[in-house]
């Protein structure tokens, strides 16, 4: 297992809706967590899929959504499956942050690092900073593809001491993207868009690196 070398995994949220097997992602989230070997951020598909569950409305074609839907009604453990998925949704946090590391979905603010990230199921406590982890910043415009078009302008807010790694906005889908606030700060892209034929990004962290207060540089990759 994962302990017994020391590892664990930190997944950056979004494991469902557009992927072969989602029921299949759900079952290893909620496995690698009940060994503690693993946990979850919240990304925003999490949070659609949650308040489905909920029985608020939510849009379910484009998103992916009903590709979850239809997959888990094929199983006969489907029911159950997320129903357990929902709970545990519930309780994810919007982000996590150490001494030089953040982990976030969508993107970044300082007033993060001061307050306690709150849970999926308490999102509505603090709308503007659950919008931005969530949904990344956005300026109001779309894509052709009728998607939000998200900006980058938080990124020169990230202080001299911290590397933050987000997911959501597929930057590209053959490496690891990052960027540099003025202060010296890094922002790290992972999602390689793994649903439209890109591969799986990830940072590997020692224990040391990820506490330290000013990050000395993590091994990237893609898989």
């Amino acid at each position: 297992e994962a302990r017994t070398l020391g590892l664990a995994v930190l997944q950056l949220g979004d494991i469902i809706d557009r992927g072969p097997d989602s029921p299949g992602a759900m079952r290893l989230m909620l496995e690698l967590a009940a060994r503690e070997d693993g946990a979850q951020i919240a990304g925003n598909h999490c949070g659609k899929f949650y308040r489905y569950r909920q029985g608020r409305k939510v849009e379910i074609a484009r998103s992916g959504l009903a590709l979850t839907l239809e997959q888990l009604g094929r199983r006969g453990d489907g029911e159950d499956l997320a129903r357990r998925y929902a709970d545990y949704v519930a309780r994810l946090p919007l982000w996590l942050g150490t001494s030089g590391f953040f982990f976030v979905h969508g993107a970044f603010h300082p007033d993060m690092r001061k307050r306690r990230a709150p849970s999926v199921g308490e999102r509505g406590r603090d709308k503007r900073l659950a919008s931005l982890a969530l949904f990344g910043e956005t300026d109001g415009s779309f894509t052709p593809d009728g998607k939000p078009h998200r900006t980058y302008r938080w990124v020169a807010h990230v202080p001299g001491d911290l590397t933050v790694c987000v997911g959501h906005d597929v930057v590209s889908t053959t490496e690891i993207v990052t960027r540099e606030s003025p202060q010296g700060g890094r922002v790290v892209h992972l999602d390689l868009g793994a649903d439209r034929g890109g591969r799986i990004g990830y940072l590997d962290l020692e224990r040391e690196e990820l506490l330290a207060h000013r990050p000395a540089g993590a091994t990237a990759g893609v898989g």
